[in-house]
């Protein structure tokens, strides 16, 4: 769905966004933007309570760490440090957290992107360090980005509510100097918490993959634009 670019061929014309893009694809830009915003938000939520730093302090410290991935990378040493978790578990959550890096590069190329017409199926965008990249922004792709940021945000907050317990448990026996209860695993918050991170990563891995670009943009510009002329 996104790749580096070429824009040495593309024909760029000036139109009005808000008049001329269709409104559908707004509207999908605008849903992808407003998901992933959230997915951000419990991300800072996941790493404030993997540091278990004091409530009072914890968007203080986050905010002024630079970019999602040098928190992502903080958020996986810290759960090598969870007594709770198994290394298969430990896997598992740190497949979530690297699926986040995966979809926020498209997520950028998108926030950041130029259409250079209103109807192109292809975007534009300079957001990874300068260098030019081309983004799929037709229904098909906007519309399955979307159902992934969708099932990821239920699965990030999942993984939240896992961090959180295990988190609070951690405090319990850090106060009173003992080993985690062998019971804290079997407990139903425990497992029921961790069957339904499952459940929603599973859903997330069994969508439709990402599209990705058929062709060379030159020729899908044209094949989508023979389309539009002979609706």
């Amino acid at each position: 769905m996104r790749r580096r670019a070429d824009q040495s061929w593309v024909p760029w014309r000036e139109y009005d966004a808000l008049d001329d893009v269709p409104p559908y694809i707004l509207q999908y830009i605008g849903a992808i933007l407003l998901a992933w915003n959230f997915i951000e938000d419990r991300l800072d939520d996941v790493f404030c309570r993997s540091i278990r730093c004091a409530t009072e302090l914890d968007r203080q410290i986050s905010s002024r760490i630079n970019g999602i991935d040098g928190k992502i990378e903080i958020v996986k040493k810290a759960l090598n440090l969870f007594p709770i978790f198994t290394p298969e578990e430990v896997i598992e959550l740190k497949e979530t957290l690297g699926a986040i890096q995966t979809y926020k590069g498209i997520r950028d190329a998108i926030a950041h992107l130029r259409l250079p017409s209103p109807e192109s199926p292809v975007g534009y965008s300079h957001a990874r360090r300068g260098m030019p990249q081309e983004v799929l922004i037709n229904v098909g792709s906007l519309s399955t980005l979307y159902a992934h940021l969708d099932e990821l945000a239920e699965e990030v907050t999942w993984l939240y509510r896992l961090i959180e317990r295990c988190a609070i448990t951690q405090d319990e026996i850090d106060d009173h100097d003992y080993l985690a209860p062998p019971g804290i695993r079997s407990g139903s918050e425990f497992q029921d918490g961790f069957a339904q991170f499952r459940l929603h990563r599973s859903q997330r891995q069994s969508l439709p993959p990402l599209p990705q670009f058929p062709e060379e943009p030159e020729a899908l510009l044209r094949r989508e634009g023979h389309q539009d002329n002979q609706g």
